[in-house]
């Protein structure tokens, strides 16, 4: 009797337990893995631009860079600010004519 009545009170802390570890671990994840991210913006001459973040404990400014160049691909780009402490990297893609620059 006694047996039954402490296996009832620990099933349920075992799930709790078990949830808590999924939820920890799926946050840790996401948390370690968050890639970069960019948005697209406007520069001050009006042609288009890209806001690169690169935050996240397996990120690093390289991963910054390999998204600019991801983004503009073989035309490159232009830096207009960089930020290697904050990991954020505003930048504009060259033109085909100046692409060859």
């Amino acid at each position: 009797m006694l047996a039954d009545s402490l296996f009832e009170w620990q099933f349920p802390m075992q799930t709790v337990r078990s949830w808590a570890a999924a939820v920890i671990t799926a946050l840790v994840s996401v948390t370690l893995v968050s890639c970069a991210s960019g948005r697209t913006t406007y520069l001050a001459d009006g042609s288009r631009g890209y806001s690169v973040s690169c935050r996240g404990l397996l990120n690093t400014w390289d991963s910054c860079l390999v998204e600019a160049g991801r983004i503009c691909g073989p035309r490159g780009y232009n830096t207009i600010n960089e930020d290697q402490y904050d990991r954020t990297l505003l930048f504009g893609c060259k033109t085909a004519a100046t692409g060859s620059k």
